[in-house]
């Protein structure tokens, strides 16, 4: 494991423990396999390969809200079954819990201000029906949109 994805993962494990979410690191295969799935729902075929994936919402090619909107829309959705993951050494943390949790945007900023400044997270809902993203540029986002498909 990375130092990248245990910083991560002690940085947000004590919010999603006090939320009573289990987690688990999500690695090898299976986290490319995320991003893939991620990808497959919110990124249009015209995106280059070297952008950040959050390009998507910021150059308007795949409907969102964001800012203000996106964070209500957040504080206002249920997690269940969650991924939150970053492209920065691809990794990712699955979240479960027995009863849906609201999380604000506000308390999980309070632990991800303690992450480096160039870190992207993503969070998911387990089938990729939605997702909310927090750039490491403060100028841009967050964002929140709903898949077009779900499986």
């Amino acid at each position: 494991m990375s130092k990248d994805n245990i910083l991560l993962f002690n940085t947000l494990e004590p919010l999603l423990a006090d939320n009573h979410f289990q987690v688990s690191m999500i690695s090898g295969d299976a986290k490319a396999h995320v991003i893939d799935e991620w990808q497959k729902r919110f990124v249009p075929k015209t995106q280059d390969k070297g952008e950040a994936l959050w390009h998507t919402f910021s150059f308007n090619r795949f409907p969102h809200v964001s800012e203000t909107d996106a964070v209500n829309q957040f504080n206002e959705t249920y997690l269940k079954q969650c991924i939150i993951f970053s492209t920065s050494d691809y990794f990712g943390i699955n979240c479960t819990t027995d009863a849906p949790v609201l999380l604000s945007y506000e308390r999980l900023c309070q632990y991800l201000d303690r992450l480096p400044n160039h870190v992207d997270i993503y969070i998911a809902q387990h089938n990729f029906k939605w997702t909310f993203v927090i750039t490491h540029e403060k100028d841009f986002g967050p964002y929140y949109a709903v898949a077009k498909s779900v499986q």
